[in-house]
């Protein structure tokens, strides 16, 4: 005579292979996220390098719509020039700052130079929310920050 599974044994299979598929669907759900915002993040620090090169060949090269050289380097802006690029389906906004980066002794370094002043331009870059410290729940804070010292007498 030979004897099937009661059913109690069938409800607690059943019950493992439930709670099995639910840790697996949650791994899943967490690795696309992790995937997506690293995707987001290289493409956000693309779009921040891309916005910091074209802002500071136009101002440098004379063709900026509000900004010249001389202006640039004569003060600092926070904040700066702000705006957005679309890519595919994400909407990268952007937020450039700059200042003037001080001396030991308290005033511009390089001013003692001619054309020697030295600027830290920062690029702020986000794709979710309102602003660059907005936290999508399950991924975090999804912006991207960058910074650049800019020399008065650099090329672009």
């Amino acid at each position: 005579m030979q004897r099937g599974f009661s059913l109690a044994e069938l409800v607690l299979c059943l019950g493992i292979l439930a709670v099995a598929l639910i840790f697996l669907t949650s791994f899943f759900i967490s690795l696309y996220r992790a995937t997506d915002k690293s995707g987001n993040t290289a493409v956000g620090t693309r779009v921040a390098e891309t916005v910091i090169n074209q802002q500071l060949h136009d101002i440098f090269k004379g063709t900026h719509p509000t900004l010249t050289k001389a202006g640039f380097f004569a003060a600092d802006a926070a904040p700066g020039v702000s705006g957005v690029l679309q890519l595919g389906q994400t909407e990268f906004q952007y937020q450039l700052d700059y200042a003037t980066v001080p001396s030991s002794g308290g005033g511009t370094l390089g001013a003692g130079l001619a054309s020697n002043r030295l600027k830290k331009v920062t690029v702020r870059c986000w794709w979710w929310g309102t602003g660059a410290n907005a936290q999508r729940a399950g991924q975090g804070r999804l912006s991207i920050e960058l910074h650049r010292l800019v020399n008065e007498n650099d090329e672009f």
